[in-house]
């Protein structure tokens, strides 16, 4: 005969909730959560560059669904300790190659109104090229924060080709 226990929350001895399964099957363990929700987004094919905030419009992983590809952030399902990159390489307005100081913000808000940069990214070049932009970073969020990708000075670089060059943000709940 084949039991089968059926439970979404176990207390500890004194009646608090110890651990906590959720519909989706993310366990949460006395402030620990295990889940899986990557998300890895891309912004799309076209000649040219990108610039303010980035609409990375095509999503190839989006666990969870907590990527907005209308409004082009990320927004945190649960309260934790995350990791996010960012590779692409930076030109001009043009999309040619360019020379002087990219800037990358990474903007938080917790009610998708107000945006403050948890981290600022910076690479320089003199020469006229294009400039590699690749960043990783680790910060804590509260469940139902937002993040997104704001360039404030140059451009990120958009290809037409299929050689991985479009710029690619990506993220995952470390714990």
């Amino acid at each position: 005969m084949t039991s089968i226990l059926k439970v979404d929350n176990i207390q500890n001895s004194s009646g608090t909730s110890a651990i906590s399964i959720d519909s989706s099957g993310n366990v949460t363990a006395s402030g620990y959560v295990k889940s899986e929700f990557p998300h890895f987004v891309v912004r799309s094919r076209g000649a040219g560059a990108v610039t303010g905030v980035i609409d990375f419009n095509n999503v190839d992983i989006n666990s969870g669904g907590h990527y907005d590809t209308s409004n082009n952030y990320f927004q945190a399902p649960v309260t934790g300790l995350y990791c996010f990159m960012l590779n692409a390489f930076a030109s001009a307005s043009n999309g040619g190659g360019t020379s002087g100081t990219i800037t990358v913000n990474f903007e938080t808000s917790s009610d998708a109104s107000t945006w403050s940069a948890i981290r600022k990214y910076y690479a320089y070049t003199n020469a006229s090229a294009y400039l590699p932009v690749h960043t990783t970073f680790i910060t804590e969020m509260t469940a139902n924060d937002y993040i997104r990708v704001n360039v404030t000075n140059l451009y990120l670089y958009r290809n037409n080709t299929t050689d991985g060059s479009e710029p690619h943000f990506q993220g995952y709940l470390i714990g």
